[in-house]
């Protein structure tokens, strides 16, 4: 099942809510309040264990980790925003959508939340034949949807050869599936075996098939009836357009047919979500007991973080996803009961300053680009640690790699070398090597004479914002680059207008922007970044699906090593190239990686039975073994 995930559910989305100044000097405000760290590597060793029991014919799966825990309760949490669209997972466009749809669906397997590899969950177990490229998965027998119907292989032929194939899904998932352009071959075996089959060896398709199952008995009749009399091509399209509106905001929660721990009981628009244990549920504890335990799961909407802190310290929730804002506001609010707060390390995003690398545009500029020991010295000019301090409070994290440190891609070795304070005289001595010159002002001037100026774009904050941390860091590196000798004029646009710029016209010099959600056991999910043609290929775009002929060595190295780290299943053999690919972007440095909030959450333990976090998985991975404490 593709597990919720309680961090971004409540609030810690830190880039979009931070009121800061870029000149304050407060810093290091966690100083007060212990931070205990998740130490995934020593959970791993000891946690996850599973296997499949029968019982009257049904094959549970049943959970050796946790302790047994009570039945009965009602566990309160905290949604930010305004809510969820649409309960319709596989229709969703929004995370919140996706999130809270994701509590009542399960896929055929699920990622162990410490290691990362890939254990059954609907499927009772998987086989891997023609050397990776064809994989056969083998149902649990017994299994019911909550309306008691059975589930089988046509529950899996219906959502991957037409939800995702025929592009009914609305969240990008078509295009993760596909390989080389080629969707994966899916036969109905039995009722209870399915095979998938790649054109290649890819091993990230392993990891696809934690993709929710949908309910094939209530969602086609509606199909077929509503295509009734149309031709082919009209006949999709008008079922694409009714799926996506079945499940929507306005919902009957008993029209509901689910199949993960919970189902939706109630809904409140703007101010709850009410949930209620799934009794057919096939997970069990243990002792054989079923799970859920929570009896009922509610999550109050709240719009902003003063009224999350307020809930947190009165007692009424047990969670509080921290900001530097809350974190602060955490310490001088008195709560009425004790509480740890977790560091998962940095939040799942990248943020980073890049290069426009385009061949043929106006110089002088597209030559100081282009040329690495600029690359390198800007790199050895940008303070991290004033960056951290003056956004995020000293509640960050200094990046230097594309892979997340929480991530089990990520390559120690070069991280290590990540410094969070600005050498200034290192960046002056290599620009100097190269031939760059200083005038009597201290301006910085190329070999040609040329004084070295520039343009950094980034967005514009939210209208509930005063500033975006994009835009303090802009004006951090402005004073970084000054006292370097570069001028920088920094230009704040609409996130939309800088999105056209980056991926169409190409009219930009530098940017600072960002990516999110990078998956930390899947270094492929940064593929679409990474692929010299790929859309998002910021720093140099070219053409989707045209053939390149002016690759620089480095790139079309890059092209290769992504491309050879999906063809291997062995984790090693994988980070070997994951790790090159890490290393030539530490080398060429066509972005700078610059710095992320820290993932913290406040927790009430003492509130919580079976609280297992996970630095990788989040702290809600297990929310069916919880149970709430007398």
């Amino acid at each position: 099942m593709q597990k919720i995930n309680l961090n971004k559910i409540i609030g810690l989305c830190f880039i979009s809510i931070l009121f800061l100044s870029a000149c304050s000097d407060k810093s290091n405000i966690n100083n007060k309040i212990a931070i205990k760290q998740i130490d995934d590597t020593k959970n791993a060793k000891s946690l996850y264990k599973s296997k499949t029991i029968n019982i009257d014919g049904t094959e549970y799966k049943q959970l050796l980790h946790g302790k047994p825990g009570k039945y009965g309760g009602n566990l309160i949490l905290a949604l930010g925003g305004t809510g969820p669209k649409t309960f319709n997972y596989w229709a969703s466009t929004d995370s919140t959508s996706s999130q809270v749809s994701s509590l009542m669906f399960s896929g055929l397997l699920e990622r162990d939340p410490w290691t990362g590899e890939m254990m059954p969950a609907l499927a009772k177990n998987y086989e891997v034949q023609d050397g990776g490229k064809t994989i056969i998965i083998h149902l649990r027998k017994g299994l019911k949807w909550s309306d008691g119907k059975a589930i089988t292989s046509e529950d899996i032929d219906f959502t991957w050869n037409t939800i995702l194939k025929e592009g009914f899904e609305r969240l990008g998932a078509r295009e993760t599936v596909c390989i080389d352009g080629k969707f994966p071959e899916v036969k109905i075996l039995d009722e209870y075996t399915v095979s998938f089959k790649t054109i290649r060896v890819f091993a990230p398709f392993l990891g696809e098939l934690g993709y929710s199952i949908a309910p094939a008995h209530y969602f086609k009749p509606i199909l077929q009836k509503a295509s009734r009399g149309l031709s082919p091509e009209k006949a999709l399209e008008k079922q694409k357009q009714v799926f996506s509106s079945i499940w929507g905001g306005d919902i009957n929660p008993q029209e509901l047919i689910v199949s993960g721990p919970f189902k939706l009981n109630n809904y409140a628009k703007s101010e709850r979500l009410e949930y209620i244990n799934n009794k057919n549920y096939y997970v069990l504890d243990s002792e054989k007991n079923h799970l859920p335990y929570v009896e009922k799961l509610t999550y109050l909407i709240l719009p902003n973080d003063d009224l999350e802190v307020y809930k947190f310290t009165s007692g009424e929730i047990p969670f509080l996803g921290l900001n530097p804002d809350t974190f602060a506001l955490l310490k001088k609010v008195k709560s009425k009961n004790a509480f740890t707060v977790y560091d998962q390390g940095p939040a799942s995003s990248l943020i980073f300053w890049a290069f426009n690398l385009q061949k043929g545009r106006k110089p002088p500029a597209s030559i100081w680009f282009n040329d690495k020991s600029f690359r390198a010295a800007l790199a050895k000019a940008i303070d991290r640690e004033a960056i951290i301090n003056s956004i995020y409070l000293g509640l960050g994290s200094p990046t230097c790699l594309i892979q997340p440190d929480n991530s089990i891609y990520f390559n120690k070795q070069l991280g290590s070398q990540c410094n969070s304070k600005a050498s200034l005289e290192e960046a002056k001595g290599i620009l100097k090597k190269a031939g760059y010159k200083y005038d009597a002002e201290g301006n910085l001037h190329d070999k040609k004479g040329n004084l070295i100026q520039f343009s950094l774009y980034t967005n514009a904050g939210s209208s509930s914002e005063t500033n975006s941390p994009r835009e303090l860091m802009a004006v951090l590196i402005k004073e970084n680059l000054q006292k370097l000798g570069i001028k920088l004029d920094i230009k704040v646009v609409e996130f939309n207008n800088l999105v056209a710029r980056l991926t169409q016209t190409g009219d930009w010099e530098t940017t600072i922007m960002g990516f999110s959600g990078g998956d930390p056991f899947e270094p492929n999910s940064s593929a679409n970044f990474l692929y010299s043609d790929s859309r998002l290929h910021i720093y140099d775009q070219r053409p989707a699906g045209k053939k390149i002929n002016d690759l620089r060595p480095w790139e079309a190295d890059i092209d290769y090593n992504v491309k050879e780290g999906t063809a291997y299943l062995d984790f090693a053999e994988r980070k070997k190239y994951y790790d090159k690919v890490q290393a030539i972007l530490w080398e060429e440095k066509p972005l700078i990686c610059l710095a992320v909030p820290k993932s913290l959450s406040a927790v009430r333990e003492n509130y919580i039975g079976n609280f297992m976090p996970s630095k990788a998985a989040g702290l809600s991975h297990n929310i069916e073994q919880w149970y709430l404490k007398p």
